[in-house]
């Protein structure tokens, strides 16, 4: 089933800091911090796109087409934390509610998480509207307080962030990003 992505919240705080990435890259002045904050967010952008994994707290809107003919439908960029709203609309633009719990359930245990249909019920048979029918709204990303992002993701963020510093003006040497790629790798999700 394909979907498309919405950030509907941005990113707020990054998986790791300015000064994670100054203790790592031996940095005592304060003249580049703001450099190394847009290294931080693109190095970041680009592990969300390669893992296809939420690395840092975010508001996604999961936009479908159709309903799937499976009994569950796939979240992408998990770990997500919570689904705030799930609506369908029909043909008349109306729009339903779909509740937790009589509707659908969540198995956020899982890489990707997904909604799954309860035992013995099925989608609403209803004329969806011809454009983004279904919206789910969630909240996904690492919260680095109950759910901390996995430190071999923060040092590929730290290697990245380190690569990008060094060959500023240069291209970065494919064997160093292989380096980074497969500390990446170990939590790659490959599915949507």
């Amino acid at each position: 089933m394909e979907g498309r992505i919405k950030v509907i919240t941005p990113v707020s705080a990054e998986p790791i800091t300015v000064d994670d990435v100054k203790d790592q890259l031996r940095i005592d002045t304060a003249e580049e911090d703001d450099y190394l904050a847009d290294l931080i967010f693109a190095v970041r952008d680009y592990a969300e796109h390669y893992t296809r994994l939420s690395l840092a707290t975010q508001v996604l809107e999961l936009m479908l087409d159709a309903l799937p003919s499976a009994n569950f439908i796939d979240l992408p960029r998990s770990p997500v934390q919570s689904v705030t709203s799930f609506k369908l609309t029909d043909v008349f633009a109306v729009e339903t509610t779909m509740v937790l719990g009589t509707d659908y359930l969540l198995d956020l245990d899982r890489i990707p998480a997904r909604i799954v249909l309860p035992y013995n019920k099925s989608w609403p048979g209803i004329e969806l509207h011809p454009v983004a029918p279904i919206r789910i709204r969630y909240e996904a990303g690492y919260n680095n307080t109950t759910n901390k992002v996995p430190y071999s993701l923060k040092a590929g963020l730290l290697l990245h962030v380190g690569l990008l510093y060094q060959y500023r003006d240069a291209e970065i040497p494919e064997g160093a990003m292989t380096t980074v790629k497969r500390l990446y790798d170990m939590h790659r999700n490959i599915w949507f």
